[in-house]
């Protein structure tokens, strides 16, 4: 009965049903591609894989944004709102090594350790995931969550990944009133 209803039951956490949802949604395109989605958590993040509409893998990431505000407060510099995050930027070294220009950040010097971290948390979750999961030249990469309070995030995930990011748009299909 549940298969005529085209119904289906899952044992996903429900933010990755939520972003999976999301994806389906708004990515009408995507139903002959491979994509996977980073989700930027706060404290912890996690990467999907999905082939065509369907979401084959879900792995941890075991990064946040919490780690640029906490390298902040290591650093000795005052946090009076943690959600001002205006100045929350990839590090110009890491954009120059992919051949972009950025002017530096305020925090470039206190990011870069967080940054390195980051990239090789990335690589190693997705180098495991190519053993159950097709990733080519032709898989798009989404960003979704805090990633789009950091400046530059795409551009650094899409230079050190080598494939097309951008972020993920949870409202793009809606009809919004004005």
């Amino acid at each position: 009965c549940g298969k005529k209803l085209e119904w289906g039951l899952r044992a996903w956490y429900p933010l990755a049903q939520s972003i999976h949802n999301a994806y389906i949604w708004n990515y009408p395109e995507h139903r002959k591609k491979d994509a996977l989605i980073i989700h930027i958590g706060e404290k912890n993040s996690l990467i999907m894989g999905c082939s065509r509409t369907d979401l084959k893998i879900i792995k941890p990431l075991f990064i946040g944004i919490q780690s640029l505000t906490d390298s902040l407060r290591d650093n000795g510099l005052p946090i009076d709102d943690w959600s001002d995050r205006k100045d929350f930027q990839v590090p110009e070294t890491f954009l120059r090594a992919m051949g972009l220009k950025a002017d530096a950040g305020p925090h470039d010097d206190i990011f870069r350790p967080v940054f390195d971290s980051w990239r090789q948390e990335i690589d190693r979750t997705v180098n495991g995931i190519r053993k159950e999961h097709k990733i080519s030249e032709d898989t798009e990469i989404l960003l979704s969550g805090s990633a789009a309070e950091i400046t530059y995030l795409d551009k650094f995930v899409e230079g050190s990944m080598g494939l097309d990011t951008r972020f993920l748009n949870p409202l793009r299909n809606l009809a919004l009133p004005h």
